[in-house]
């Protein structure tokens, strides 16, 4: 289709570049009849020509719309895999805006190549042949204006490449303030605060940091199309003064001086064109090197192994062995040297103070990074060596910073995993929010971002949302991570029972900075700078008498 749509495009342009030499010609031997009959079948064929490639056009846009857009889900789609060590990496982040912006540059390039580079070449090498039989001189003057052109655009991609990194990174700030100006929740803040102004400043500076840099882009383009304007007049004026000394000497007839000056603008013209197409070719494979590259970096966390975990109690049930980690370009550990075994069954509450090394714990059991140093066992079997996928299916965890999605709220509890859908009641039942929400209705969106149907939920109400969404998914260990931490100690007490109520035998590790959740455990761990501190049941660490009970006591001070 791209090859049919080229060719008929230059046989068009043939058509007209040759038409008025025939014409002349049969003038001039007096065919006017001919000539009347040539113009009336050229005409139509044009017209025939020109229906027909707006037709394959409109075809061909769809075609690269939806190469566009595939290549926006592969994008994105490694996006969503990538390992969370990269997913936070800045370098990371602006590599993936910089792709994400220039996918444009490369989506429809098969169209260049095979309608507009093929064609172009059957029309050079027809008119070629035509020009070198009169003048080889001038052939091989267009031909090296044209190289040198080819020359100056290889330089214009490298700056192009070079500013588009620039205006990635600026708008990835850009877009950051936007979404905050239109943020409902930042809204609030923003408002209460006064800080609108400060908000509007800032995205004020980066609209003009990114007009600097269009200007600056703007200046460096100008100034090398003016160079190519100046070497094209150049060679027009050529041709012409060629074409006037062959017709002065009697070296050509007027007919074939019309089709010799056609000819040498076809030429120019295509080879301006096959330029053109080698410079986009070129920017395609500089930007589609970027894609390649972010499209190959390692996912390590799911190279790994292959086995599934199988269903079912073991002992030990999760077992760490002598864990340290520390974070991506950070020198000091936020685990050292911790192990500990979790049976089948148990409720452990993990406590300490903010920085004690807490949610990461959780993050190394989900597998959302993996260790620097020791082991983690999943039913007696290295996680590594579990397929990645498989083993997190194990683990429903609930996050301090949840995210309820703008879908349906039954999208928010199940996904699209329809098979869930019968595990719905019973999760809304245990968090005891059922009532609530098939009062609102299931299929009513969550947030008015996109709908004016759309609810909203209090903090409580959208926590045990979240804890419900756990339950629905119906595996082997519950992971609680401070899913409490936004409403009062009274609430959070009263969710929490409702919560243990639910788990029932189901394994469990809440994590909490408040000893609330730790009298419904069967064991609390008690975590300082990156350690296991203490480990027991509520009364015997309270029997202990050392950083859990002194833990305990304040807050039990602070809330009487």
């Amino acid at each position: 289709m791209d090859i049919f749509l080229g060719v008929s495009r230059e046989i068009s342009q043939l058509i007209i570049t040759i038409l008025p030499s025939v014409v002349i010609w049969l003038c001039m031997n007096r065919s006017f009849g001919a000539a009347i009959a040539t113009i009336a079948v050229m005409v139509i064929a044009l017209t025939l020509l020109k229906t027909l490639i707006e037709y394959i056009q409109r075809d061909l846009s769809d075609e690269s719309l939806h190469a566009t857009n595939s290549l926006y889900y592969y994008l994105n789609g490694k996006n969503i895999r990538l390992d969370l060590s990269d997913a936070e990496d800045s370098s990371r982040i602006d590599e993936y805006y910089n792709v994400f912006d220039n996918i444009y540059n490369f989506s429809d390039v098969h169209y260049s190549i095979f309608c507009v580079l093929l064609s172009k070449l059957l029309s050079f090498a027809i008119m070629s042949a035509l020009i070198i039989a009169v003048d080889l001189r001038l052939y091989a003057i267009v031909l090296l204006e044209n190289i040198i052109i080819l020359i100056i655009n290889a330089k214009k991609d490298k700056l192009d490449h070079e500013f588009d990194e620039e205006i990635s990174k600026n708008t990835k700030r850009v877009k950051y303030l936007s979404e905050l100006m239109d943020d409902f929740e930042a809204g609030r803040d923003i408002r209460i605060y006064n800080a609108s102004s400060m908000v509007s400043d800032k995205y004020a500076n980066e609209l003009q940091s990114s007009r600097k840099i269009e200007l600056k882009k703007q200046r460096c383009d100008f100034l090398i199309e003016l160079a190519i304007s100046l070497l094209g007049l150049g060679e027009l004026f050529l041709i012409y003064l060629f074409a006037i000394n062959k017709y002065a000497s009697g070296g050509l007839l007027l007919a074939s001086f019309v089709l010799y000056v056609s000819a040498s603008k076809l030429i120019s013209s295509s080879i301006a064109e096959i330029v053109w197409v080698a410079s986009i070719l070129h920017t395609a494979s500089i930007y589609y090197d970027d894609f390649e590259k972010y499209l190959k970096i390692e996912e390590r966390l799911r190279n790994t192994g292959a086995d599934k975990p199988v269903a079912g109690e073991a002992a030990p049930f999760i077992e760490f062995r002598k864990v340290s980690f520390r974070y991506p370009n950070q020198t000091e550990y936020a685990i050292k040297d911790f192990s500990c075994k979790i049976d089948y069954g148990e409720h452990i509450a993990i406590v300490g103070d903010n920085g004690a090394g807490k949610s990461t714990l959780v993050k190394l059991l989900l597998r959302l990074y993996d260790p620097t140093d020791g082991e983690i066992y999943f039913k007696g079997k290295n996680i590594k060596e579990y397929d990645y996928d498989s083993y997190q299916s194990v683990f429903a965890p609930v996050f301090q910073d949840y995210v309820l999605n703008a879908f349906s709220i039954r999208e928010n509890l199940i996904f699209d995993y329809n098979e869930r859908e019968g595990l719905i009641k019973g999760a809304l039942e245990k968090t005891g929010i059922y009532n609530k929400i098939i009062e609102l209705g299931l299929d009513r969106p969550y947030s008015r971002r996109f709908s004016e149907d759309g609810i909203e939920l209090s903090g409580g109400e959208e926590q045990r949302l979240v804890i419900s969404r756990a339950y629905c998914k119906n595996s082997e260990v519950v992971v609680l991570d401070e899913p409490t931490a936004a409403i009062d100690p009274l609430s959070e007490r009263n969710l929490f029972q409702d919560v243990f109520d639910g788990i029932g035998s189901t394994t469990s590790i809440m994590i909490s900075h408040r000893m609330s959740c730790s009298k419904f455990s069967s064991r609390i761990f008690v975590m300082e700078h990156g350690k296991l501190a203490e480990q027991g049941t509520h009364s015997e660490l309270l029997t202990l008498d050392r950083l859990y009970a002194s833990m305990y006591r304040r807050q039990a001070e602070y809330y009487s």
